[in-house]
């Protein structure tokens, strides 16, 4: 009998490349998750910013409109340092919402009270 060699099918060497190649496989796959992660961030992110931009602007919007509706209860309404326009019975304004788009306000007379017609981002 030979004293030196081992009978069985799984050697030393074989053991250690499957724990290397676990090793790869483990920090692969945390490396795709930080990724996708920081992808999630990243978005949560700029849709927050999106939001409070948002909001800033429809709260700007609705100053304009109450200045407007106080304005309108006066005997000689004037409008001129408000940025509105005013034609026949509706008046609009806009009100920069982030870099490229406005938020679009109107408001038309009918029947006997100012509503708004229009409340929209372009």
């Amino acid at each position: 009998m030979k004293e030196g060699k081992s009978g069985g099918f799984i050697h030393m060497g074989t053991i250690s490349l499957l724990t290397v190649l676990l090793v790869v496989m483990l920090v692969v796959l945390s490396l795709l998750m930080l990724s996708g992660a920081r992808q999630d961030y990243d978005y949560s992110q700029k849709l927050a910013q999106r939001k409070t931009e948002f909001y800033e602007a429809n709260n700007q919007a609705q100053r304009i409109r109450q200045q407007v509706l106080l304005r309108l209860e006066e005997p000689s309404p004037e409008l001129g340092d408000l940025s509105v326009t005013w034609q026949d019975d509706q008046i609009t304004w806009q009100v920069p919402l982030g870099d490229s788009q406005v938020l679009r306000a109107a408001m038309t007379f009918r029947d006997g009270q100012w509503m708004i017609t229009c409340w929209q981002v372009e």
